[in-house]
């Protein structure tokens, strides 16, 4: 279901065109944060399609090549904070207020969500 969301959010924000084609785009950290994505999924082609069925190693890849999970983890929370430095001149963190006006008491819900800067 949350990869619907995300695909849904991906799609009607055209999040890859705007990152690729606007000039306030952090650029440095967007490439960093790409290139981390590009190791992550080199790593995962590696551990799932390449040890097993090209190399024929039937050991579990954490004995084998332990230290696949540390690179991996370093790549993916540099990719992660990268981009979100990266994109932060694009979408910045809003704080929205919704309130439910059925209820006799007024209730207010905050809600975190990136706002699309103009």
């Amino acid at each position: 279901m949350w990869v619907t969301g995300a695909v849904a959010v991906i799609y009607y924000s055209n999040f890859f065109k705007v990152i690729f084609d606007s000039p306030r785009a952090n650029r440095i950290f967007v490439n960093i944060a790409l290139l981390g994505i590009g190791i992550n999924v080199t790593l995962t082609i590696y551990v799932a399609f390449i040890l097993p069925h090209v190399l024929k190693i039937k050991e579990s890849f954490e004995t084998y090549c332990p230290r696949v999970v540390v690179i991996g983890t370093i790549s993916g929370v540099t990719s992660f904070i990268t981009m979100i430095i990266g994109i932060w001149p694009l979408w910045g963190l809003s704080l929205i207020h919704i309130s439910e006006p059925t209820r006799q008491a007024e209730i207010s819900y905050a809600v975190f969500c990136l706002k699309k800067k103009n």
